[in-house]
């Protein structure tokens, strides 16, 4: 919980479905561990030798996706949500911390089928992350190597974009619209940090299908 709050990637390993070496199916009490350690928070659930050497890689690949799936749809925000919003009552969190707050609260209420962030060097895209958001996050950046990065945090998509557009909003909607994505309602943010930034952070809602 300590590292989500500070917007930190946590990749939870060893030996999570080990008897799947050698067998199709895993034990109750691995299942019981792969499922609390998505409830804990962690953004990725790693496998080593289950699919470097063992017998059924493929087999244990689509049962840690389905033990995610299941666990994920669980719900894992609320004491996080809680304790930001008591730091933010009480001032005690950034104004980056209070942007991603506010943009959480927002797309709980509004539902939006898609989210962007724009980072120079993923800040904002992991701040929103650690909220588990009700949907995918779309990181735009500048920079290969953060999105590389941020490819290890839950709920990222991240898209390299190497100059920066004259409207954010605008090329969010083309490239849904390219895609041929169905999606209507979208929120981007854009902090301090980013190539064109002033210095300010800000939420945007969006018309995916028009504008």
């Amino acid at each position: 919980l300590r590292a989500r709050q500070a917007a930190k990637p946590v990749i939870t390993a060893t030996q999570m479905l080990e008897s799947m070496v050698h067998n199709r199916r895993p034990t109750r009490a691995e299942v019981s561990d792969v499922t609390n350690a998505i409830l804990d928070g962690s953004d990725a659930v790693m496998l080593s030798g289950e699919t470097a050497i063992g017998d059924y890689p493929v087999e244990t690949v689509e049962m840690m996706a389905r033990i995610a799936r299941v666990a994920e749809g669980m719900g894992r925000n609320g004491h996080l949500v809680r304790m930001m919003q008591a730091a933010a009552d009480t001032q005690a969190i950034s104004l980056e911390d209070h942007v991603s707050l506010s943009m959480y609260l927002t797309a709980e209420t509004m539902r939006p089928d898609l989210l962007f962030a724009v980072t120079a060097t993923g800040g904002t895209a992991r701040r929103l992350a650690r909220f588990r958001l009700p949907g995918w996050l779309v990181a735009f950046s500048p920079d290969e190597a953060t999105c590389q990065r941020l490819q290890f945090v839950s709920g990222i998509y991240t898209v390299h974009v190497p100059e920066t557009p004259p409207s954010w909003a605008d090329f969010a909607r083309h490239w849904v619209q390219e895609r041929q994505l169905d999606a209507g309602l979208g929120i981007l943010t854009e902090g301090g940090g980013t190539l064109r930034s002033s210095g300010a952070t800000r939420l945007e809602m969006i018309d995916l299908r028009h504008g």
